[in-house]
């Protein structure tokens, strides 16, 4: 009785299909196309808009220079909305987007859509289904984005001045052998 009055009721159920808001999770897909869009090495100046996103992770200064991979780390370490949203700017904002929603479906994350590149939009949005399949995508082909959310702590510095930024994990599981 229950599939003729609602075909969909297992995964309902279980909430494999159910979109929820990814929040920080978008940060995951951020730092894929991060990686595979961006050269390594690249310096991204911090703007001002950057700077002006919401939250203080890295604690960031307008005209700051990093390396891209210094920017993925406070992305992944301190869930930094100002490296991401420098990292997408350097690129180009909406052809960042273009390419985060180019790779989900890539990925088959045919539930999946990004509206910004930090997770503050609850339009960013996707399901259990989907997520594990950046996860297993992740784990295969860019294990080293696991291995930086696992960072207790790590410094980077400015380009230009050699001002350090210590970043210290936000995740009290980080560190941990069995996270």
């Amino acid at each position: 009785l229950a599939d003729v009055w609602y075909p969909g009721w297992k995964a309902f159920i279980d909430g494999r299909e159910t979109r929820w808001p990814l929040a920080s999770l978008t940060k995951h897909m951020t730092a894929v196309v991060a990686q595979e869009s961006i050269a390594p090495g690249a310096r991204i100046i911090m703007s001002q808009q950057a700077v002006a996103t919401e939250g203080n992770s890295g604690e960031f200064i307008s005209g700051e220079t990093f390396l891209i991979e210094d920017l993925v780390r406070a992305m992944l370490i301190t869930s930094s909305n100002d490296a991401a949203e420098a990292i997408a700017e350097y690129y180009g904002y909406d052809a960042f987007i273009n390419e985060m929603q180019k790779k989900a479906y890539e990925l088959g994350m045919r539930n999946t859509s990004f509206s910004d590149v930090t997770g503050l939009s609850p339009l960013n949005q996707s399901t259990v289904s989907d997520l594990a399949l950046l996860a297993q995508y992740i784990f295969e082909k860019r294990p080293d984005i696991f291995l930086i959310t696992r960072t207790v702590s790590y410094e980077i510095k400015d380009q230009l001045s050699g001002a350090p930024h210590v970043l210290q994990n936000i995740n009290k599981f980080a560190g941990r052998s069995d996270f």
